[in-house]
């Protein structure tokens, strides 16, 4: 007896389908404002502007001020300034087109489905669909399913969903868990292919597990992306076990070493696009009477010639080290006779047993582990200590190395038995250290629990009851580089994009800068210490100054990526990045204030909103100086 597939609607909720809506209106509202002032400003170049006009409306000639701040300059726009704008407008509405339909409408009845497309429905019989790739998060509660047809039964811009999958090139749409009735949709899809399919006599829709998509690994579990392998990785690394006992080979899948490679080079090709620049406006200056493309690019004329190279020598020198961090995060490794090997670019580095600090091993989850292998500072890069320094704040040169990467278990167990046979054994300073703070990652993911825990072992620690100066300066490194990143930011803008003379009173103005971004840390402590004036909270006292810089460790990721955008000479990002930055402290601190004082209402906003407050003031006086 066959059953009768009754109609259905599957919808996305409102908050996905609004929250779309709402961020394609404001970036398409904000490049077409971006585009319409470069064509404006290259018609009043070659045209000019009514100056009757302008005289008639004060109003008119300040928006016309505004909006072409070199109106009029002696070279006018060429017709190349305007293709940037134009390109960016393109971008945003084919991405618009492609994100508005991306969480689509689908009805399903006896004869096939409907799936909306643009306003329209596209139908799509049951014997038209191909194959259905699945890829699910670490927890298994969340699904992404691309959904494949053999015939031109979807509209071209349906390649774009299998090319953003998987680099495939075939029409398909997109089904996420977050659907209503999403499993009954996947049933109704898989049970009606196979009676279509053996009525017909064709090949029914395959399920295909395998065929997972890395980036929607990345967006349903970033956590499980880096340090957890799927079923078909571990089948792969089971198969390619070492055979050599005596020398453990650990490789990452490919699918992180792609995702840190993409990013780096991304950036490097910006870096380069920045660096020829710096020389074409070098070029214009020096030669006034040249191209008009030279010419362009050197308006405003810059304080000195020569330092408009020095400024793209600068922006590398800055840029270097983030790109060598980001491309040697998670390198791969082998356990030798004599050490641990690292590979870095080409070449591999080797760690001595007897080398090894400290061995730190965070329990993300059941499956998600991380390590990190201090070294000692002769032996590693001076890079592995931003690595220590987002871990857990220490910022001592350590590697990171996480449960995705082959040979896990048997690599852990050979660094453990090699340092233990190498190193005499202390046991008031043991060298391996079992459910480590990682209080950085640890605050990415789970910031409530980590901040209690955090709080529970400061009240068990009695030093922690009085400021020590040798404890306090320990956690030094976290206030200084989150000073230091805004001076940096600040830097960039003034010094590398602008191509300023670094002269003496803006030299002093960096400083200064520094010192007001180093003066965070005691200001916001002490605060809190003065609001909470509870005679029986004495031990509390102190506990905020060794709490607070730790709390504000995930801080420096937006503020490290404003820094880098900034020196790319990124407009509004960095701006957009260090404002998300302060609202993190905000949210980051309420809830150190509520776990160590229990403090409510209008006295935990308001003691919250203290550094986030400090950073708008900084920011405010970023805006100011540029």
């Amino acid at each position: 007896m066959t059953t009768v597939t009754v109609e259905q609607i599957h919808r996305y909720p409102r908050r996905i389908r609004w929250t779309i809506e709402f961020l394609v209106a404001v970036a398409v509202a904000l490049t077409t404002f971006l585009a319409g002032r470069m064509v404006l400003r290259y018609l009043w170049h070659h045209y000019d502007v009514d100056d009757y006009v302008l005289k008639r409306s004060p109003l008119l000639r300040s928006l016309v001020d505004w909006l072409d701040v070199q109106r009029l300059s002696e070279i006018p726009l060429q017709p190349v300034a305007l293709l940037p704008p134009l390109l960016l407008l393109a971008g945003t509405l084919l991405a618009a087109l492609f994100l508005r339909n991306a969480f689509p409408t689908v009805r399903t009845s006896g004869r096939g489905m409907l799936v909306e497309f643009a306003g329209s429905w596209l139908p799509i019989r049951w014997e038209d669909i191909a194959v259905i790739k699945a890829t699910e998060s670490p927890a298994g509660q969340r699904y992404v399913l691309l959904v494949q047809t053999r015939n031109q039964t979807l509209t071209g811009w349906h390649r774009l969903y299998s090319f953003v999958y998987r680099l495939g090139w075939q029409r398909g749409f997109l089904i996420t868990s977050s659907i209503h009735l999403f499993d009954t949709l996947i049933k109704t899809i898989l049970h009606e292919s196979d009676r279509t399919a053996n009525l017909l006599n064709l090949q029914p829709a395959q399920l295909d597990e395998r065929s997972t998509s890395p980036l929607f690994q990345f967006l349903l579990s970033p956590v499980g992306f880096f340090s957890r392998r799927t079923a078909a990785e571990e089948t792969v690394a089971a198969a390619s076990g070492t055979v050599d006992q005596t020398l453990i080979e650990a490789f990452y899948p490919k699918r992180i070493k792609y995702l840190l490679g993409t990013a780096t080079l991304l950036l490097v090709a910006l870096a380069v696009l920045r660096y020829l620049g710096y020389w074409r406006r070098f070029i214009g200056s020096v030669w006034p009477n040249g191209p008009a493309f030279f010419q362009q690019a050197a308006q405003p004329a810059p304080e000195s010639h020569w330092w408009l190279l020095a400024a793209a020598h600068l922006m590398l020198v800055l840029l270097v080290p983030v790109l060598i961090f980001i491309w040697t995060l998670l390198p791969d490794m082998r356990a030798q006779p004599d050490g641990l090997a690292i590979r870095y670019f080409r070449r591999w580095i080797v760690l001595p047993w007897q080398r090894i600090t400290r061995i730190d091993a965070a329990d993300l989850s059941e499956h998600n582990h991380v390590l990190l292998i201090e070294g000692s500072r002769r032996n590693l890069p001076v890079w592995n200590r931003l690595v220590g320094l987002l871990f857990d704040g220490r910022g001592n040169p350590g590697i990171l190395i996480t449960s995705a990467i082959s040979n896990f278990e048997p690599l852990l167990q050979r660094v453990l038995l090699a340092v233990s046979r190498s190193q005499p054994a202390d046991p008031e300073h043991p060298i391996f250290h079992d459910n480590a703070p990682a209080w950085g990652i640890r605050l990415l993911l789970t910031p409530s629990n980590t901040i209690s825990r955090l709080v529970s072992e400061a009240r068990e620690d009695p030093e922690t009851q009085t400021i020590m100066l040798r404890r306090a300066l320990g956690l030094f490194r976290v206030p200084l580089a989150l000073a230091l990143l805004p001076v940096l930011v600040l830097m960039a803008t003034l010094l590398i994009e602008r191509a300023l003379l670094p002269t003496p009173a803006r030299l002093g103005v960096l400083f200064a800068f520094l010192i007001w971004g180093m003066l965070e840390w005691p200001l916001i402590a002490t605060l809190a210490t003065a609001v909470e004036n509870n005679p029986g909270l004495d031990a509390e006292q102190a506990r905020p100054f060794y709490l607070y810089p730790i709390v504000q460790i995930p801080r420096l990721i937006p503020m490290a990526l404003a820094m880098t955008l900034a020196l790319l000479s990124v407009d509004y990002l960095p701006t957009l990045l260090w404002l998300g930055a302060a609202i993190w402290s905000f949210l980051l601190t309420a809830a150190l204030w509520e776990e160590l004082y229990g403090w409510h209402g209008s006295k935990l906003l308001l003691m919250g909103m203290a550094p986030a407050v400090f950073q708008i003031l900084s920011l405010l006086a970023y805006g100011i100086l540029i």
